[in-house]
């Protein structure tokens, strides 16, 4: 990545947020700009307020399946 590039974090599921973290930070060190997070399933476990300065995109959330809450 080329410093000044837009970056993107994908995601599979985001519990609380803490390895997205410290995603943004290693693309934040390299001098980039993190757009938007996008996780497949937010486990709704504190991960939104945590990343709550970034467009946070979640596809799924886990109140959506309430066989598994």
């Amino acid at each position: 990545m080329r410093p000044s590039s837009n970056v993107i974090i994908v995601d599979d599921v985001t519990t609380k947020g803490t390895s997205v973290a410290d995603a943004v930070k290693k693309v934040e060190d390299e001098k980039c700009s993190v757009i938007e997070i996008i996780t497949l399933v937010d486990r709704e476990e504190g991960a939104r307020e945590r990343l709550r300065d970034y467009r946070f995109t979640p596809i799924f959330s886990k109140s959506q399946f309430p066989s598994f809450g």
